[in-house]
């Protein structure tokens, strides 16, 4: 009778297992975006020249640009191939879009600091019959750490200036004792700045934008993702 009970509850272990198994293996494919059906990316305006403009790409490849403040064009229109939808695609799930917060905005949001005039922008995905907004504050900020260079800087000739070699700007995993790391800020999450870069790129809305990318944007995007 023991022996037959003990089979009994391994048994009920074993399936309730599989059961659970079977329902994370669920909600992580409908963490996965298949169907794209519509991307809206929009940027608004700022206290400066930041160019504001919405693009829409839809399922069939169709583009949609609408110019704001200073954005080069006020109308523009395209196609995109099944090749660059699918890498939109792709960039969406390599980033868990649908795993981000509703909002980066404030503190409570996660922003170690928070600068004002900044830009927002606000990314909205349809994909497989659902809906996704994130409103995205560029003045919400992280800071990052530039590693420390492992060698003495050099002397200027003839003006005793120190002069650092090339910094990479490549994160450090670990710092030697003594070490000192010089910080900077970046957008939080770097990943969705990352994101929301490789759409710009991936639509090529800067032919219509008339942007310059901000190096120092750039070198954020240069860093490593730390979501």
């Amino acid at each position: 009778m023991r022996r037959k009970l003990g089979a009994c509850l391994i048994l009920a272990f074993v399936i309730g297992g599989c059961g659970r198994d079977e329902r994370r293996g669920g909600d992580s494919q409908r963490l996965q975006i298949t169907r794209l059906e519509r991307l809206t990316l929009h940027r608004a305006d700022c206290f400066g020249e930041c160019p504001a403009y919405t693009v829409t790409v839809e399922s069939d490849g169709q583009v949609g640009f609408e110019g704001g403040r200073f954005a080069a064009v006020t109308q523009a229109r395209d196609r995109v191939s099944a090749l660059e939808l699918n890498a939109l695609t792709d960039a969406l799930n390599e980033k868990r879009f649908v795993d981000f917060n509703d909002r980066y905005e404030k503190r409570e949001d996660g922003c170690q600091d928070v600068a004002s005039d900044a830009q927002t922008v606000t990314l909205t995905v349809d994909f497989d019959g659902r809906s996704k907004t994130v409103r995205h504050y560029l003045g919400c900020r992280a800071r990052q750490w530039i590693p420390p260079v492992n060698e003495q800087p050099k002397a200027r000739p003839g003006t005793g200036t120190p002069v650092l070699p090339p910094n990479p700007w490549t994160p450090a995993p670990t710092l030697e004792p003594g070490a000192v790391s010089t910080p900077f800020e970046c957008p939080y999450p770097l990943s969705l700045l990352h994101l929301e870069e490789r759409i710009d790129s991936i639509l090529r809305t800067g032919r219509w934008t008339g942007e310059t990318r901000r190096a120092y944007f750039g070198r954020c995007a240069s860093q490593s993702d730390r979501r």
